[in-house]
């Protein structure tokens, strides 16, 4: 009896003995994985041309294995040239924010990466492009003119910071201009709604505004432009309209497709000598016009009289 006693007693120790051990084993299977998980990488980066990994313990490291002293840089110096995008040159009340011209910004190629693993693309808006970059009769049209109804949504099309947000004398009307981390302004103008603030933070596909005709605008549509200091470039550059997507993810830029501050128009007005017998509507067809543009070039109204052997501006 006191043997069979023994034996159960030693069973029960052997018992909880390896239950100890197997919670120990659990134990340091949670710490092993805990280890494992510690260290995880989820996004990246670019800064200076280098992939950057950042992990979910708060920390980073570039993705190449080695690196020269000056090569590294550390997580001050990126938070530090974050920080100066959004505080040098900013300004919640003018458009051209850069004091100075920068002309040797666009001196020569320049390569920026549009979205990478911690960022995304959106159009701003699902529609067709009806007015194209370029010079437009005496101006030159620095962005695209994109069709909208009333109530279309516009949305930002990268993540960024909100610079500008406020009704624009100059003919944007209400006015909506975002920086991004690549040193690039996006401009959404005409919007009957703003729905954004200067110094919010906004992510790409965020609701910006809705869709209007404030400002000098016949209708109700966009009008998107793509700047870089300032420097206005074809935003077809970076974005396919007609396929609704980003061209690529990096994009190179010559100093040929920016569009100088102080542009010289080509324009040349245009007259006309009025014959006899000819009237406003004729030479506006002859001339390609319109009788209210003729009137308006020549202080002209509805009781005025064209004297033969007059001269009139047609542009």
């Amino acid at each position: 009896m006191k043997l069979k006693f023994l034996v159960l007693v030693f069973l029960s120790l052997k018992v909880f003995s390896q239950q100890d051990s197997l919670k120990d084993k659990k134990y340091n299977e949670k710490i092993e994985e805990e280890v494992l998980i510690e260290k995880v990488a989820i996004d990246t980066v670019e800064l200076n041309g280098k992939k950057i990994l950042i992990f979910n313990n708060y920390s980073w490291e570039y993705m190449e294995e080695s690196f020269s002293d000056e090569e590294i840089v550390s997580e001050t110096e990126i938070v530090d040239e974050m920080l100066n995008l959004y505080e040098e040159n900013w300004d919640e009340d003018v458009i051209d924010s850069y004091k100075e011209t920068r002309e040797e910004v666009i001196s020569n190629e320049i390569s920026i990466q549009l979205v990478d693993g911690s960022s995304m693309f959106t159009m701003p808006i699902h529609r067709i492009v009806f007015s194209k970059f370029g010079f437009r009769r005496r101006h030159f049209h620095k962005g695209l003119d994109i069709d909208a109804d009333a109530g279309d949504v516009i949305y930002s099309a990268f993540d960024g910071k909100v610079r500008y947000a406020k009704y624009n004398k100059g003919g944007y009307g209400n006015l909506v201009i975002i920086r991004h981390a690549n040193g690039l302004e996006t401009y959404y103008a005409h919007l009957s709604q703003i729905n954004v603030e200067p110094n919010q933070s906004v992510n790409s596909g965020e609701v910006i505004g809705i869709a209007g005709k404030t400002g000098r605008a016949r209708g109700i549509h966009l009008h998107f432009e793509t700047r870089y200091y300032d420097f206005a470039f074809n935003p077809e550059k970076i974005i396919d309209f007609k396929n609704q997507k980003l061209i690529s993810e990096n994009i190179t830029l010559k100093k040929n497709d920016f569009i100088p501050k102080k542009l010289k128009s080509t324009y040349k007005s245009k007259t006309h000598k009025v014959k006899k017998g000819e009237t406003l509507s004729s030479i506006a067809k002859r001339n390609g016009t319109t009788v209210k543009t003729l009137m308006k070039l020549n202080n002209l109204n509805s009781k005025s009289v064209l004297k033969s052997g007059k001269k009139i501006r047609v542009r």
